[in-house]
């Protein structure tokens, strides 16, 4: 073969994997902090030299075979008119950024139908706290883009004016038993292990979100309002009022049950937790729970408030647009039958083009009033995630303001904000919690963007139990119940091969017989004592059998426990 002859064709292979390659630039990208840059094979050790055909490692040394077979019908002049196969190239481009931000943030495959609300929010978060880097990105992704496609029209004009030879046919049939050998291998296309295919194709990757979404809607049919509200309806009256805190911990997660750097230290730090408030006259039972997602809080707390399982954003807006489900109790609808206000604190700062749906989130839930980032006059350092002031202060300041002289019962609503991604915490709990207002450090840093590491998350954690523990003890009244819960895992260092969904739960009271009414279910006093763990939507029925029997007249219906909720 004539040395000239072999240069063309070695440029045009190198070519050939290249725009392959490309495909899958992005999905290394999003992950270049923590994945190596070559396949782990070229690593040496054995245990990972199948990922020659299977990639654990988000590397973008990958085919696409759709891409791939479109490449060699131009060079062999079979694909007439290539247009149309440039802007196919776009899409599956284009698509798969989408594909790998979304499975990176939420660690589920993504499907369409959940996922197009989330992206306008993730926009409107985006804009908001790094607009300089969104409009730099934006428009380096359009440059990118431009030559990407000037380069591609050229290769393949280029491609067909190039006639195949011997070598052509030799690479493009060994090409052609690689793949089949690498699906044999991968076995049958699946949707959810789809990041970990050597070789893929892209068209079966956008049926599979389609398929997905399907699923989803379909699935969200199967509900009934009208037997959920069947089901939740129970005739019963409180013979005394205790006061209720439903304070949700984000991000809580049993991964300190069982991370090496963090058992042992979150241990330690329970205990003591459990100690000053038996030493200040308060009872504590815990349990594990596992939540309906590894990342969605609203999915979490609405899987417990309304005792039925949300896993998907679809399933949470037909319910929050449908007027049927209002007509549904919740933990809160219950509770303001008995003459409770219900009051919901939100303290985080609203995001502009992130649209909230206040009116229907008072319906569905049962809310009488909000407390918002508007209504707490606070001006010093804020932390994190939407740049919120110290949990610490947003409660005792709503206790002292709102709580501390009301004369109604009241159920309070707190999804804690300090230990949300990407844990930029306050590092120590206030001796006083007014003095808080006056610290100007501005410690929120890269807040959205910012990479979580353990270290942060166990600060936020012992921030938590820090500023909680506090509270309860020179707050709370002897009737006062607190519901303390993880909504979900924390899901940036969290590794679902090896950690499942189990969040932290705890019920805190004076009344030790109402608290010891739950080891029914489980709970205990002790880490080392749990029984198996319950789930988010067991709780709402868990929590009103146990108020009922313990606060409830004589003539109150007991609901059953629904251990998979209704």
């Amino acid at each position: 073969m004539p040395w000239s002859l072999l240069q063309t064709e070695l440029l045009f292979w190198f070519l050939f994997f290249l725009f392959n390659f490309l495909l899958f630039l992005p999905n290394y990208l999003i992950h270049f902090k923590s994945t190596p840059f070559l396949p782990l094979v070229f690593k040496g050790k054995i245990s990972r030299r199948k990922d020659f055909l299977k990639a654990t490692n988000p590397d973008m040394f990958r085919l696409s075979l759709d891409i791939s077979l479109g490449i060699l019908l131009v060079r062999y002049q079979l694909l007439p008119g290539y247009g149309w196969f440039i802007g196919y190239y776009f899409f599956v481009w284009v698509y798969g950024v989408y594909h790998y931000i979304f499975w990176r943030i939420y660690h589920v495959p993504p499907a369409l139908i959940n996922d197009a609300r989330m992206f306008v929010n993730g926009a409107a978060i985006l804009w908001n706290e790094q607009r300089l880097k969104l409009i730099l990105g934006a428009i380096a992704a359009v440059v990118g883009l431009t030559l990407l496609g000037y380069g591609l029209a050229e290769f393949l004009r280029w491609s067909e004016q190039v006639s195949p030879i011997g070598f052509t046919h030799w690479t493009s049939g060994g090409l052609g038993l690689l793949s089949a050998l690498v699906v044999y291998v991968q076995g049958k296309y699946w949707y959810k292990k789809d990041n970990v295919f050597r070789v893929n194709f892209m068209l079966l990757r956008v049926m599979g979100n389609l398929r997905l979404s399907l699923g989803v809607w379909r699935s969200s049919k199967k509900r009934s309002p009208r037997s959920l509200k069947e089901a939740h309806s129970v005739k019963a009256e409180l013979a005394s009022k205790p006061n209720l805190y439903y304070l949700f911990i984000e991000s809580y997660g049993s991964i300190l049950l069982d991370h090496p750097e963090l058992v042992e230290k979150y241990q330690a730090r329970y205990q003591l937790f459990v100690e000053r408030l038996e030493a200040a006259g308060w009872y504590v039972n815990t349990q594990q729970s596992t939540s309906s997602g590894f990342l969605v809080s609203w999915l979490a707390y609405t899987t417990t408030l309304m005792g039925t399982r949300l896993t998907t954003n679809y399933e949470y807006e037909a319910i929050m647009n449908d007027p049927a489900y209002y007509e549904v109790d919740t933990l809160s609808k219950f509770f303001q039958k008995q003459g409770y206000q219900s009051i919901n604190m939100n303290p985080a700062k609203q995001i502009v083009g992130m649209h909230i749906p206040f009116k229907k989130m008072e319906a569905l839930y049962g809310i009488d009033r909000w407390i918002l980032r508007e209504h707490i006059p606070y001006s010093g350092d804020v932390y994190g995630f939407t740049e919120c002031p110290p949990d610490q202060y947003v409660l005792n300041y709503v206790f002292d303001q709102y709580l501390k002289d009301h004369e109604d019962p009241f159920v309070l609503f707190f999804l804690t904000k300090n230990s949300h991604s990407p844990f930029v915490s306050p590092l120590e709990v206030a001796e006083d919690w007014r003095a808080l207002e006056h610290h100007k450090g501005d410690l929120s840093g890269d807040r959205f963007l910012k990479e979580p590491t353990v270290a942060a998350y166990w600060e936020s954690i012992e921030y938590q139990l820090g500023y909680l523990e506090d509270f309860i003890i020179r707050q709370g009244r002897d009737s006062d119940i607190f519901l303390l819960l993880g909504d979900h895992q924390p899901h940036a260092i969290t590794d679902q091969k090896i950690h499942r969904m189990e969040t932290l739960f705890h019920i805190v009271s004076r009344n030790k017989d109402f608290v010891e009414g739950f080891s029914e279910y489980g709970l205990d006093r002790s880490l080392e004592s749990l029984g198996d763990p319950v789930r988010h939507e067991a709780i709402y029925s868990m929590f009103l059998r146990e108020i009922i029997r313990h606060y409830g007249t004589p003539n109150s219906e007991m609901p059953t426990y629904e251990p998979h909720g209704a």
